[in-house]
């Protein structure tokens, strides 16, 4: 079965913890989009959003607060695009419970947001850590290990 979305090397920020963490993203929005072709019920479903929902909501987080940290401009601009996801998902969620299903739309949306906020938005904020000094003793690695866990 294919997948609705695909990781390629061009998405890659040259940051492991975080292209990672993207990687993951990619196979969440492609477990719901195999549970609905399987025909898989409600209950699964929702899981499988609701798995999207905190993992999504602990990534933005941490990437935020190493947006914050290292001093990154347009935070507020991506915060925002950040929030307007959440709350997609938010609300794609409560539908669910209406319709029993993922609407093909939202599996759009989730494809195509992801992939633009990766190559436009998240792109930014790795260039402007790349130029910048480092912080003594800064090591992403040890940041988001901190951070998730």
């Amino acid at each position: 079965m294919a997948d609705v979305v695909t990781w390629d090397e061009r998405y890659a920020l040259g940051f492991d913890e975080i292209d990672a963490q993207h990687q993951a993203l990619f196979t969440l929005i492609n477990d719901i989009w195999h549970a609905q072709v399987r025909g898989a019920d409600r209950a699964t479903v929702d899981a499988l959003i609701g798995r999207l929902e905190r993992y999504t909501r602990e990534h933005f987080a941490a990437e935020e607060a190493l947006m914050r940290s290292e001093g990154c401009p347009e935070i507020a601009a991506h915060l925002a695009e950040h929030q307007q996801f959440i709350h997609r998902v938010a609300l794609e969620r409560e539908h669910l419970g209406e319709r029993g299903v993922v609407s093909l739309d939202m599996l759009h949306f989730l494809r195509d947001w992801l992939v633009s906020h990766i190559l436009r938005a998240d792109a930014a904020y790795a260039r402007f850590l790349e130029q910048g000094t480092p912080r003594p003793g800064f090591a992403l690695s040890r940041f988001f290990t901190r951070f998730l866990g």
